[in-house]
């Protein structure tokens, strides 16, 4: 997704390289036979592997990177995945520059997508996302890869 005024539609357009180097090592790799753990891919562009337990809606967070894209391939499983606009919340927790990551309260409106085994779904530094939540509060365990496409100024 990216969501933004149509005045900084070009805020992003740096990044396409990059991001399409993701999009190529999902569709070319066996993902689901690579181990746990992080992977580098190119200068900029880090996934990790891992596995979770899904959990309510409730008991999870809304949350933005700074210097990240986040491109979330769900291998096995499926999860609820929140969106909302991140200029419209008020922060929970502040910015932690170690691990690029903010938290927020709900908010008044936001919206979820299901995210089933083989999609994407791609997240802007502009979006608040809250992944890991289950369906019908039936947690699962889940394995999903997670690419960080480094954007603008942070790139490495």
């Amino acid at each position: 997704m990216i969501h933004l005024p149509i005045k900084e539609l070009d805020k992003y357009k740096d990044a396409k390289k990059l991001l399409e180097l993701g999009y190529a090592f999902i569709k070319d790799t066996d993902v689901a036979s690579l181990p746990l753990g992080k992977i580098t891919i190119a200068t900029g562009v880090e996934a990790t592997l891992q596995e979770h337990q899904t959990a309510p809606a409730s008991e999870k967070l809304f949350e933005t990177h700074d210097k990240f894209f986040d491109i979330q391939f769900m291998v096995s499983g499926q999860e609820l995945f929140g969106f909302a606009r991140r200029e419209e919340l008020t922060v929970n927790k502040p910015y932690d520059p170690a691990k690029d990551i903010t938290f927020y309260n709900e908010p008044a409106n936001s919206g979820y997508v299901l995210l089933k085994t083989d999609e994407i779904i791609v997240v802007s530094p502009d979006e608040a996302h809250k992944p890991c939540c289950c369906l019908d509060n039936n947690p699962q365990l889940v394995k999903k890869l997670i690419i960080k496409v480094a954007v603008g100024k942070f790139r490495v």
